[in-house]
Protein backbone atom coordinates (compact mmCIF):
# COMPACT_ATOMS: atom_id res chain seq x y z
CA UNK A 1 0.00 0.00 0.00
CA UNK A 2 1.20 3.58 -0.76
CA UNK A 3 2.10 5.60 2.12
CA UNK A 4 0.83 9.75 1.97
CA UNK A 5 3.41 11.98 4.16
CA UNK A 6 2.42 12.63 6.87
CA UNK A 7 2.63 8.41 7.52
CA UNK A 8 -1.15 8.23 6.94
CA UNK A 9 -1.94 4.58 4.61
CA UNK A 10 -3.37 5.55 1.39
CA UNK A 11 -5.47 3.02 -0.82
CA UNK A 12 -6.53 3.79 -3.87
CA UNK A 13 -8.99 2.68 -6.36
CA UNK A 14 -9.79 3.65 -9.63
CA UNK A 15 -11.89 7.11 -9.73
CA UNK A 16 -15.40 6.39 -10.54
CA UNK A 17 -18.81 8.05 -10.53
CA UNK A 18 -21.50 6.69 -8.27
CA UNK A 19 -23.93 7.78 -5.03
CA UNK A 20 -22.53 7.91 -1.66
CA UNK A 21 -24.30 5.20 -0.55
CA UNK A 22 -22.00 2.57 -3.17
CA UNK A 23 -18.37 4.07 -2.82
CA UNK A 24 -16.71 3.57 0.04
CA UNK A 25 -13.56 7.00 0.67
CA UNK A 26 -10.84 6.61 -0.90
CA UNK A 27 -8.32 8.46 1.35
CA UNK A 28 -7.61 9.06 5.06
CA UNK A 29 -5.87 11.92 6.52
CA UNK A 30 -5.18 13.75 9.34
CA UNK A 31 -6.41 17.67 9.42
CA UNK A 32 -4.38 18.57 12.64
CA UNK A 33 -1.38 17.99 10.84
CA UNK A 34 -0.02 21.36 9.99
CA UNK A 35 1.18 20.07 6.10
CA UNK A 36 -1.13 18.29 3.81
CA UNK A 37 -0.92 14.40 2.52
CA UNK A 38 -0.47 14.13 -1.18
CA UNK A 39 -2.16 12.10 -3.45
CA UNK A 40 -1.23 12.22 -6.87
CA UNK A 41 -3.77 11.18 -9.95
CA UNK A 42 -4.26 11.05 -13.57
CA UNK A 43 -6.78 12.36 -16.00
CA UNK A 44 -7.79 10.85 -19.61
CA UNK A 45 -8.68 14.95 -20.78
CA UNK A 46 -12.28 14.78 -21.81
CA UNK A 47 -13.42 12.27 -18.84
CA UNK A 48 -15.49 12.61 -15.90
CA UNK A 49 -14.21 11.73 -12.28
CA UNK A 50 -15.05 11.63 -8.69
CA UNK A 51 -12.80 11.02 -5.66
CA UNK A 52 -14.24 10.70 -2.01
CA UNK A 53 -11.71 11.43 0.66
CA UNK A 54 -12.35 10.50 4.38
CA UNK A 55 -10.58 13.14 6.83
CA UNK A 56 -9.53 11.04 10.24
CA UNK A 57 -7.64 12.42 13.26
CA UNK A 58 -6.33 10.69 16.06
CA UNK A 59 -7.88 10.00 18.91
CA UNK A 60 -5.24 9.76 21.94
CA UNK A 61 -8.25 7.96 23.95
CA UNK A 62 -8.76 4.92 22.16
CA UNK A 63 -5.39 5.03 19.86
CA UNK A 64 -7.10 5.16 16.32
CA UNK A 65 -8.10 7.39 14.17
CA UNK A 66 -11.63 8.63 14.10
CA UNK A 67 -13.27 10.58 11.32
CA UNK A 68 -13.39 14.28 11.64
CA UNK A 69 -17.43 15.95 11.83
CA UNK A 70 -16.54 18.08 8.68
CA UNK A 71 -20.41 19.90 9.55
CA UNK A 72 -19.97 23.35 8.44
CA UNK A 73 -17.10 23.03 6.31
CA UNK A 74 -16.70 24.13 3.21
CA UNK A 75 -14.51 22.69 0.16
CA UNK A 76 -12.48 23.41 -2.76
CA UNK A 77 -10.11 22.00 -5.08
CA UNK A 78 -8.00 23.40 -8.03
CA UNK A 79 -5.45 21.92 -11.19
CA UNK A 80 -2.82 24.39 -11.79
CA UNK A 81 -0.08 24.11 -14.07
CA UNK A 82 2.34 25.03 -11.42
CA UNK A 83 0.90 26.71 -8.08
CA UNK A 84 1.74 30.16 -9.22
CA UNK A 85 -0.11 29.71 -12.67
CA UNK A 86 -3.54 30.48 -13.86
CA UNK A 87 -6.62 28.22 -12.84
CA UNK A 88 -6.73 24.58 -15.55
CA UNK A 89 -9.79 23.73 -13.63
CA UNK A 90 -11.82 23.65 -10.31
CA UNK A 91 -13.75 20.38 -8.58
CA UNK A 92 -17.26 20.64 -7.46
CA UNK A 93 -17.94 19.08 -4.20
CA UNK A 94 -20.48 16.57 -4.91
CA UNK A 95 -21.77 14.50 -1.53
CA UNK A 96 -20.43 14.06 1.57
CA UNK A 97 -21.50 12.67 4.76
CA UNK A 98 -20.60 15.25 7.73
CA UNK A 99 -20.36 13.02 10.54
CA UNK A 100 -18.05 10.08 8.96
CA UNK A 101 -15.72 13.15 7.70
CA UNK A 102 -15.94 12.28 4.06
CA UNK A 103 -16.21 14.12 1.13
CA UNK A 104 -16.91 13.41 -2.96
CA UNK A 105 -15.15 16.51 -5.40
CA UNK A 106 -16.02 16.11 -9.25
CA UNK A 107 -14.17 16.73 -12.01
CA UNK A 108 -16.55 17.04 -14.85
CA UNK A 109 -15.82 16.70 -18.90
CA UNK A 110 -15.95 20.24 -19.28
CA UNK A 111 -13.52 20.86 -16.12
CA UNK A 112 -10.79 17.90 -17.77
CA UNK A 113 -11.42 19.26 -20.90
CA UNK A 114 -9.47 22.86 -19.90
CA UNK A 115 -6.44 20.80 -18.38
CA UNK A 116 -3.62 21.16 -21.51
CA UNK A 117 -0.79 19.86 -19.40
CA UNK A 118 0.66 17.72 -16.26
CA UNK A 119 0.41 19.93 -13.08
CA UNK A 120 -0.43 20.10 -9.42
CA UNK A 121 -3.26 20.23 -7.14
CA UNK A 122 -5.00 20.80 -3.82
CA UNK A 123 -8.16 20.55 -1.28
CA UNK A 124 -9.11 22.81 1.09
CA UNK A 125 -11.20 23.31 3.87
CA UNK A 126 -12.65 26.20 5.39
CA UNK A 127 -13.75 26.03 8.64
CA UNK A 128 -16.76 27.46 10.24
CA UNK A 129 -14.07 29.90 12.26
CA UNK A 130 -12.49 30.79 8.97
CA UNK A 131 -9.88 28.73 9.73
CA UNK A 132 -8.60 27.44 6.41
CA UNK A 133 -6.63 24.03 6.06
CA UNK A 134 -5.06 22.37 3.00
CA UNK A 135 -6.20 18.62 3.62
CA UNK A 136 -4.47 17.06 0.62
CA UNK A 137 -2.06 18.21 -2.95
CA UNK A 138 -0.35 16.57 -5.33
CA UNK A 139 0.52 16.30 -8.70
CA UNK A 140 -1.95 15.57 -12.29
CA UNK A 141 -0.61 13.56 -14.78
CA UNK A 142 -2.84 14.20 -17.80
CA UNK A 143 -3.04 12.50 -21.02
CA UNK A 144 -4.46 13.88 -24.14
CA UNK A 145 -7.86 12.38 -25.17
CA UNK A 146 -8.05 10.95 -28.75
CA UNK A 147 -12.19 11.30 -29.02
CA UNK A 148 -13.38 14.67 -28.70
CA UNK A 149 -16.90 15.99 -27.42
CA UNK A 150 -19.98 14.64 -25.57
CA UNK A 151 -21.87 11.32 -26.91
CA UNK A 152 -25.42 12.59 -28.02
CA UNK A 153 -27.77 9.58 -26.27
CA UNK A 154 -30.93 8.82 -28.91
Amino acid sequence: MPVIDNGTIVRHEAPVVAPIADVEPLLVIDPQYLFPGTYDFSVYRGDTYEWWFTLKAFDPATVTLAPVDITGWRFKAEIRPNPDAGLMASMQEMARDDEAGAIAMRLTHDQSQQITSNGVWDLEAILPDGWVRTCIRGRVTLTSDVTTGKVAYA
